[in-house]
């Protein structure tokens, strides 16, 4: 049949895709335990056709820790470590902060009408709204030097943002935006007039 096979393919180790994908980022190198970049290999192989294409595993194994995986490996396919193709040499990028569709502090503290007193206050710490999400008790703002009613109106603000930014995320709400239908409204006005 064209083929010598005196084993068989296998895994081993490390096969958590997100750090077998980061290893292969890293050329092959760096241990995703340690960090060291002295990874050593060693190819297993399974078999082997007439036409000389082998194939088996590549074990990969850090020197200095206990960190291995592997990777399958063909010569008659593309690529090589057949078990990479849909990896991406750029890691995905994180989604938006929810936050950032808030603007800059300025622009926030005027949509919900932040005192001038309190934005003054703020402004000395040059905090972006998106920092202000991770602010959710009266302790977070009186540590900026706020009262605890100047407190308690950013608490109101950071929830109300909240809501809003959830809001603006459902689905239903893309669509009216895109669009420039509100279909909320339409029903408010239906309602009042009935």
């Amino acid at each position: 049949n064209g083929l010598l096979s005196w084993g068989n393919q296998f895994s081993t180790g490390d096969q958590g895709r997100s750090s077998k994908e980061e290893f292969w980022r890293s050329g092959f190198k760096r241990c995703q335990s340690c960090g060291c970049t002295h990874v050593t290999s060693n190819d297993v192989p399974a078999g082997c056709r007439m036409n000389g294409d082998g194939y088996g595993t590549a074990v990969f194994s850090c020197p200095h820790c206990t960190w291995t995986t592997s990777f399958q490996y063909d010569d008659a396919i593309e690529p090589y470590y057949y078990e990479t193709r849909d990896y991406q040499r750029q890691p995905a990028s994180p989604p938006p902060h929810p936050w950032a569709r808030a603007g800059n502090l300025n622009e926030w503290m005027g949509r919900y009408n932040i005192p001038n007193d309190i934005r003054v206050q703020l402004q000395q710490y040059a905090i972006a709204p998106r920092e202000l999400s991770d602010m959710t008790q009266l302790a977070h703002f009186k540590a900026l030097g706020l009262t605890r009613s100047q407190a308690e109106i950013m608490l109101r603000a950071v929830a109300q943002t909240e809501q809003d930014l959830l809001l603006d995320a459902h689905p239903h709400n893309q669509v009216a935006a895109a669009t420039g239908t509100d279909e909320a409204a339409a029903v408010r006005v239906r309602s009042n007039s009935a």
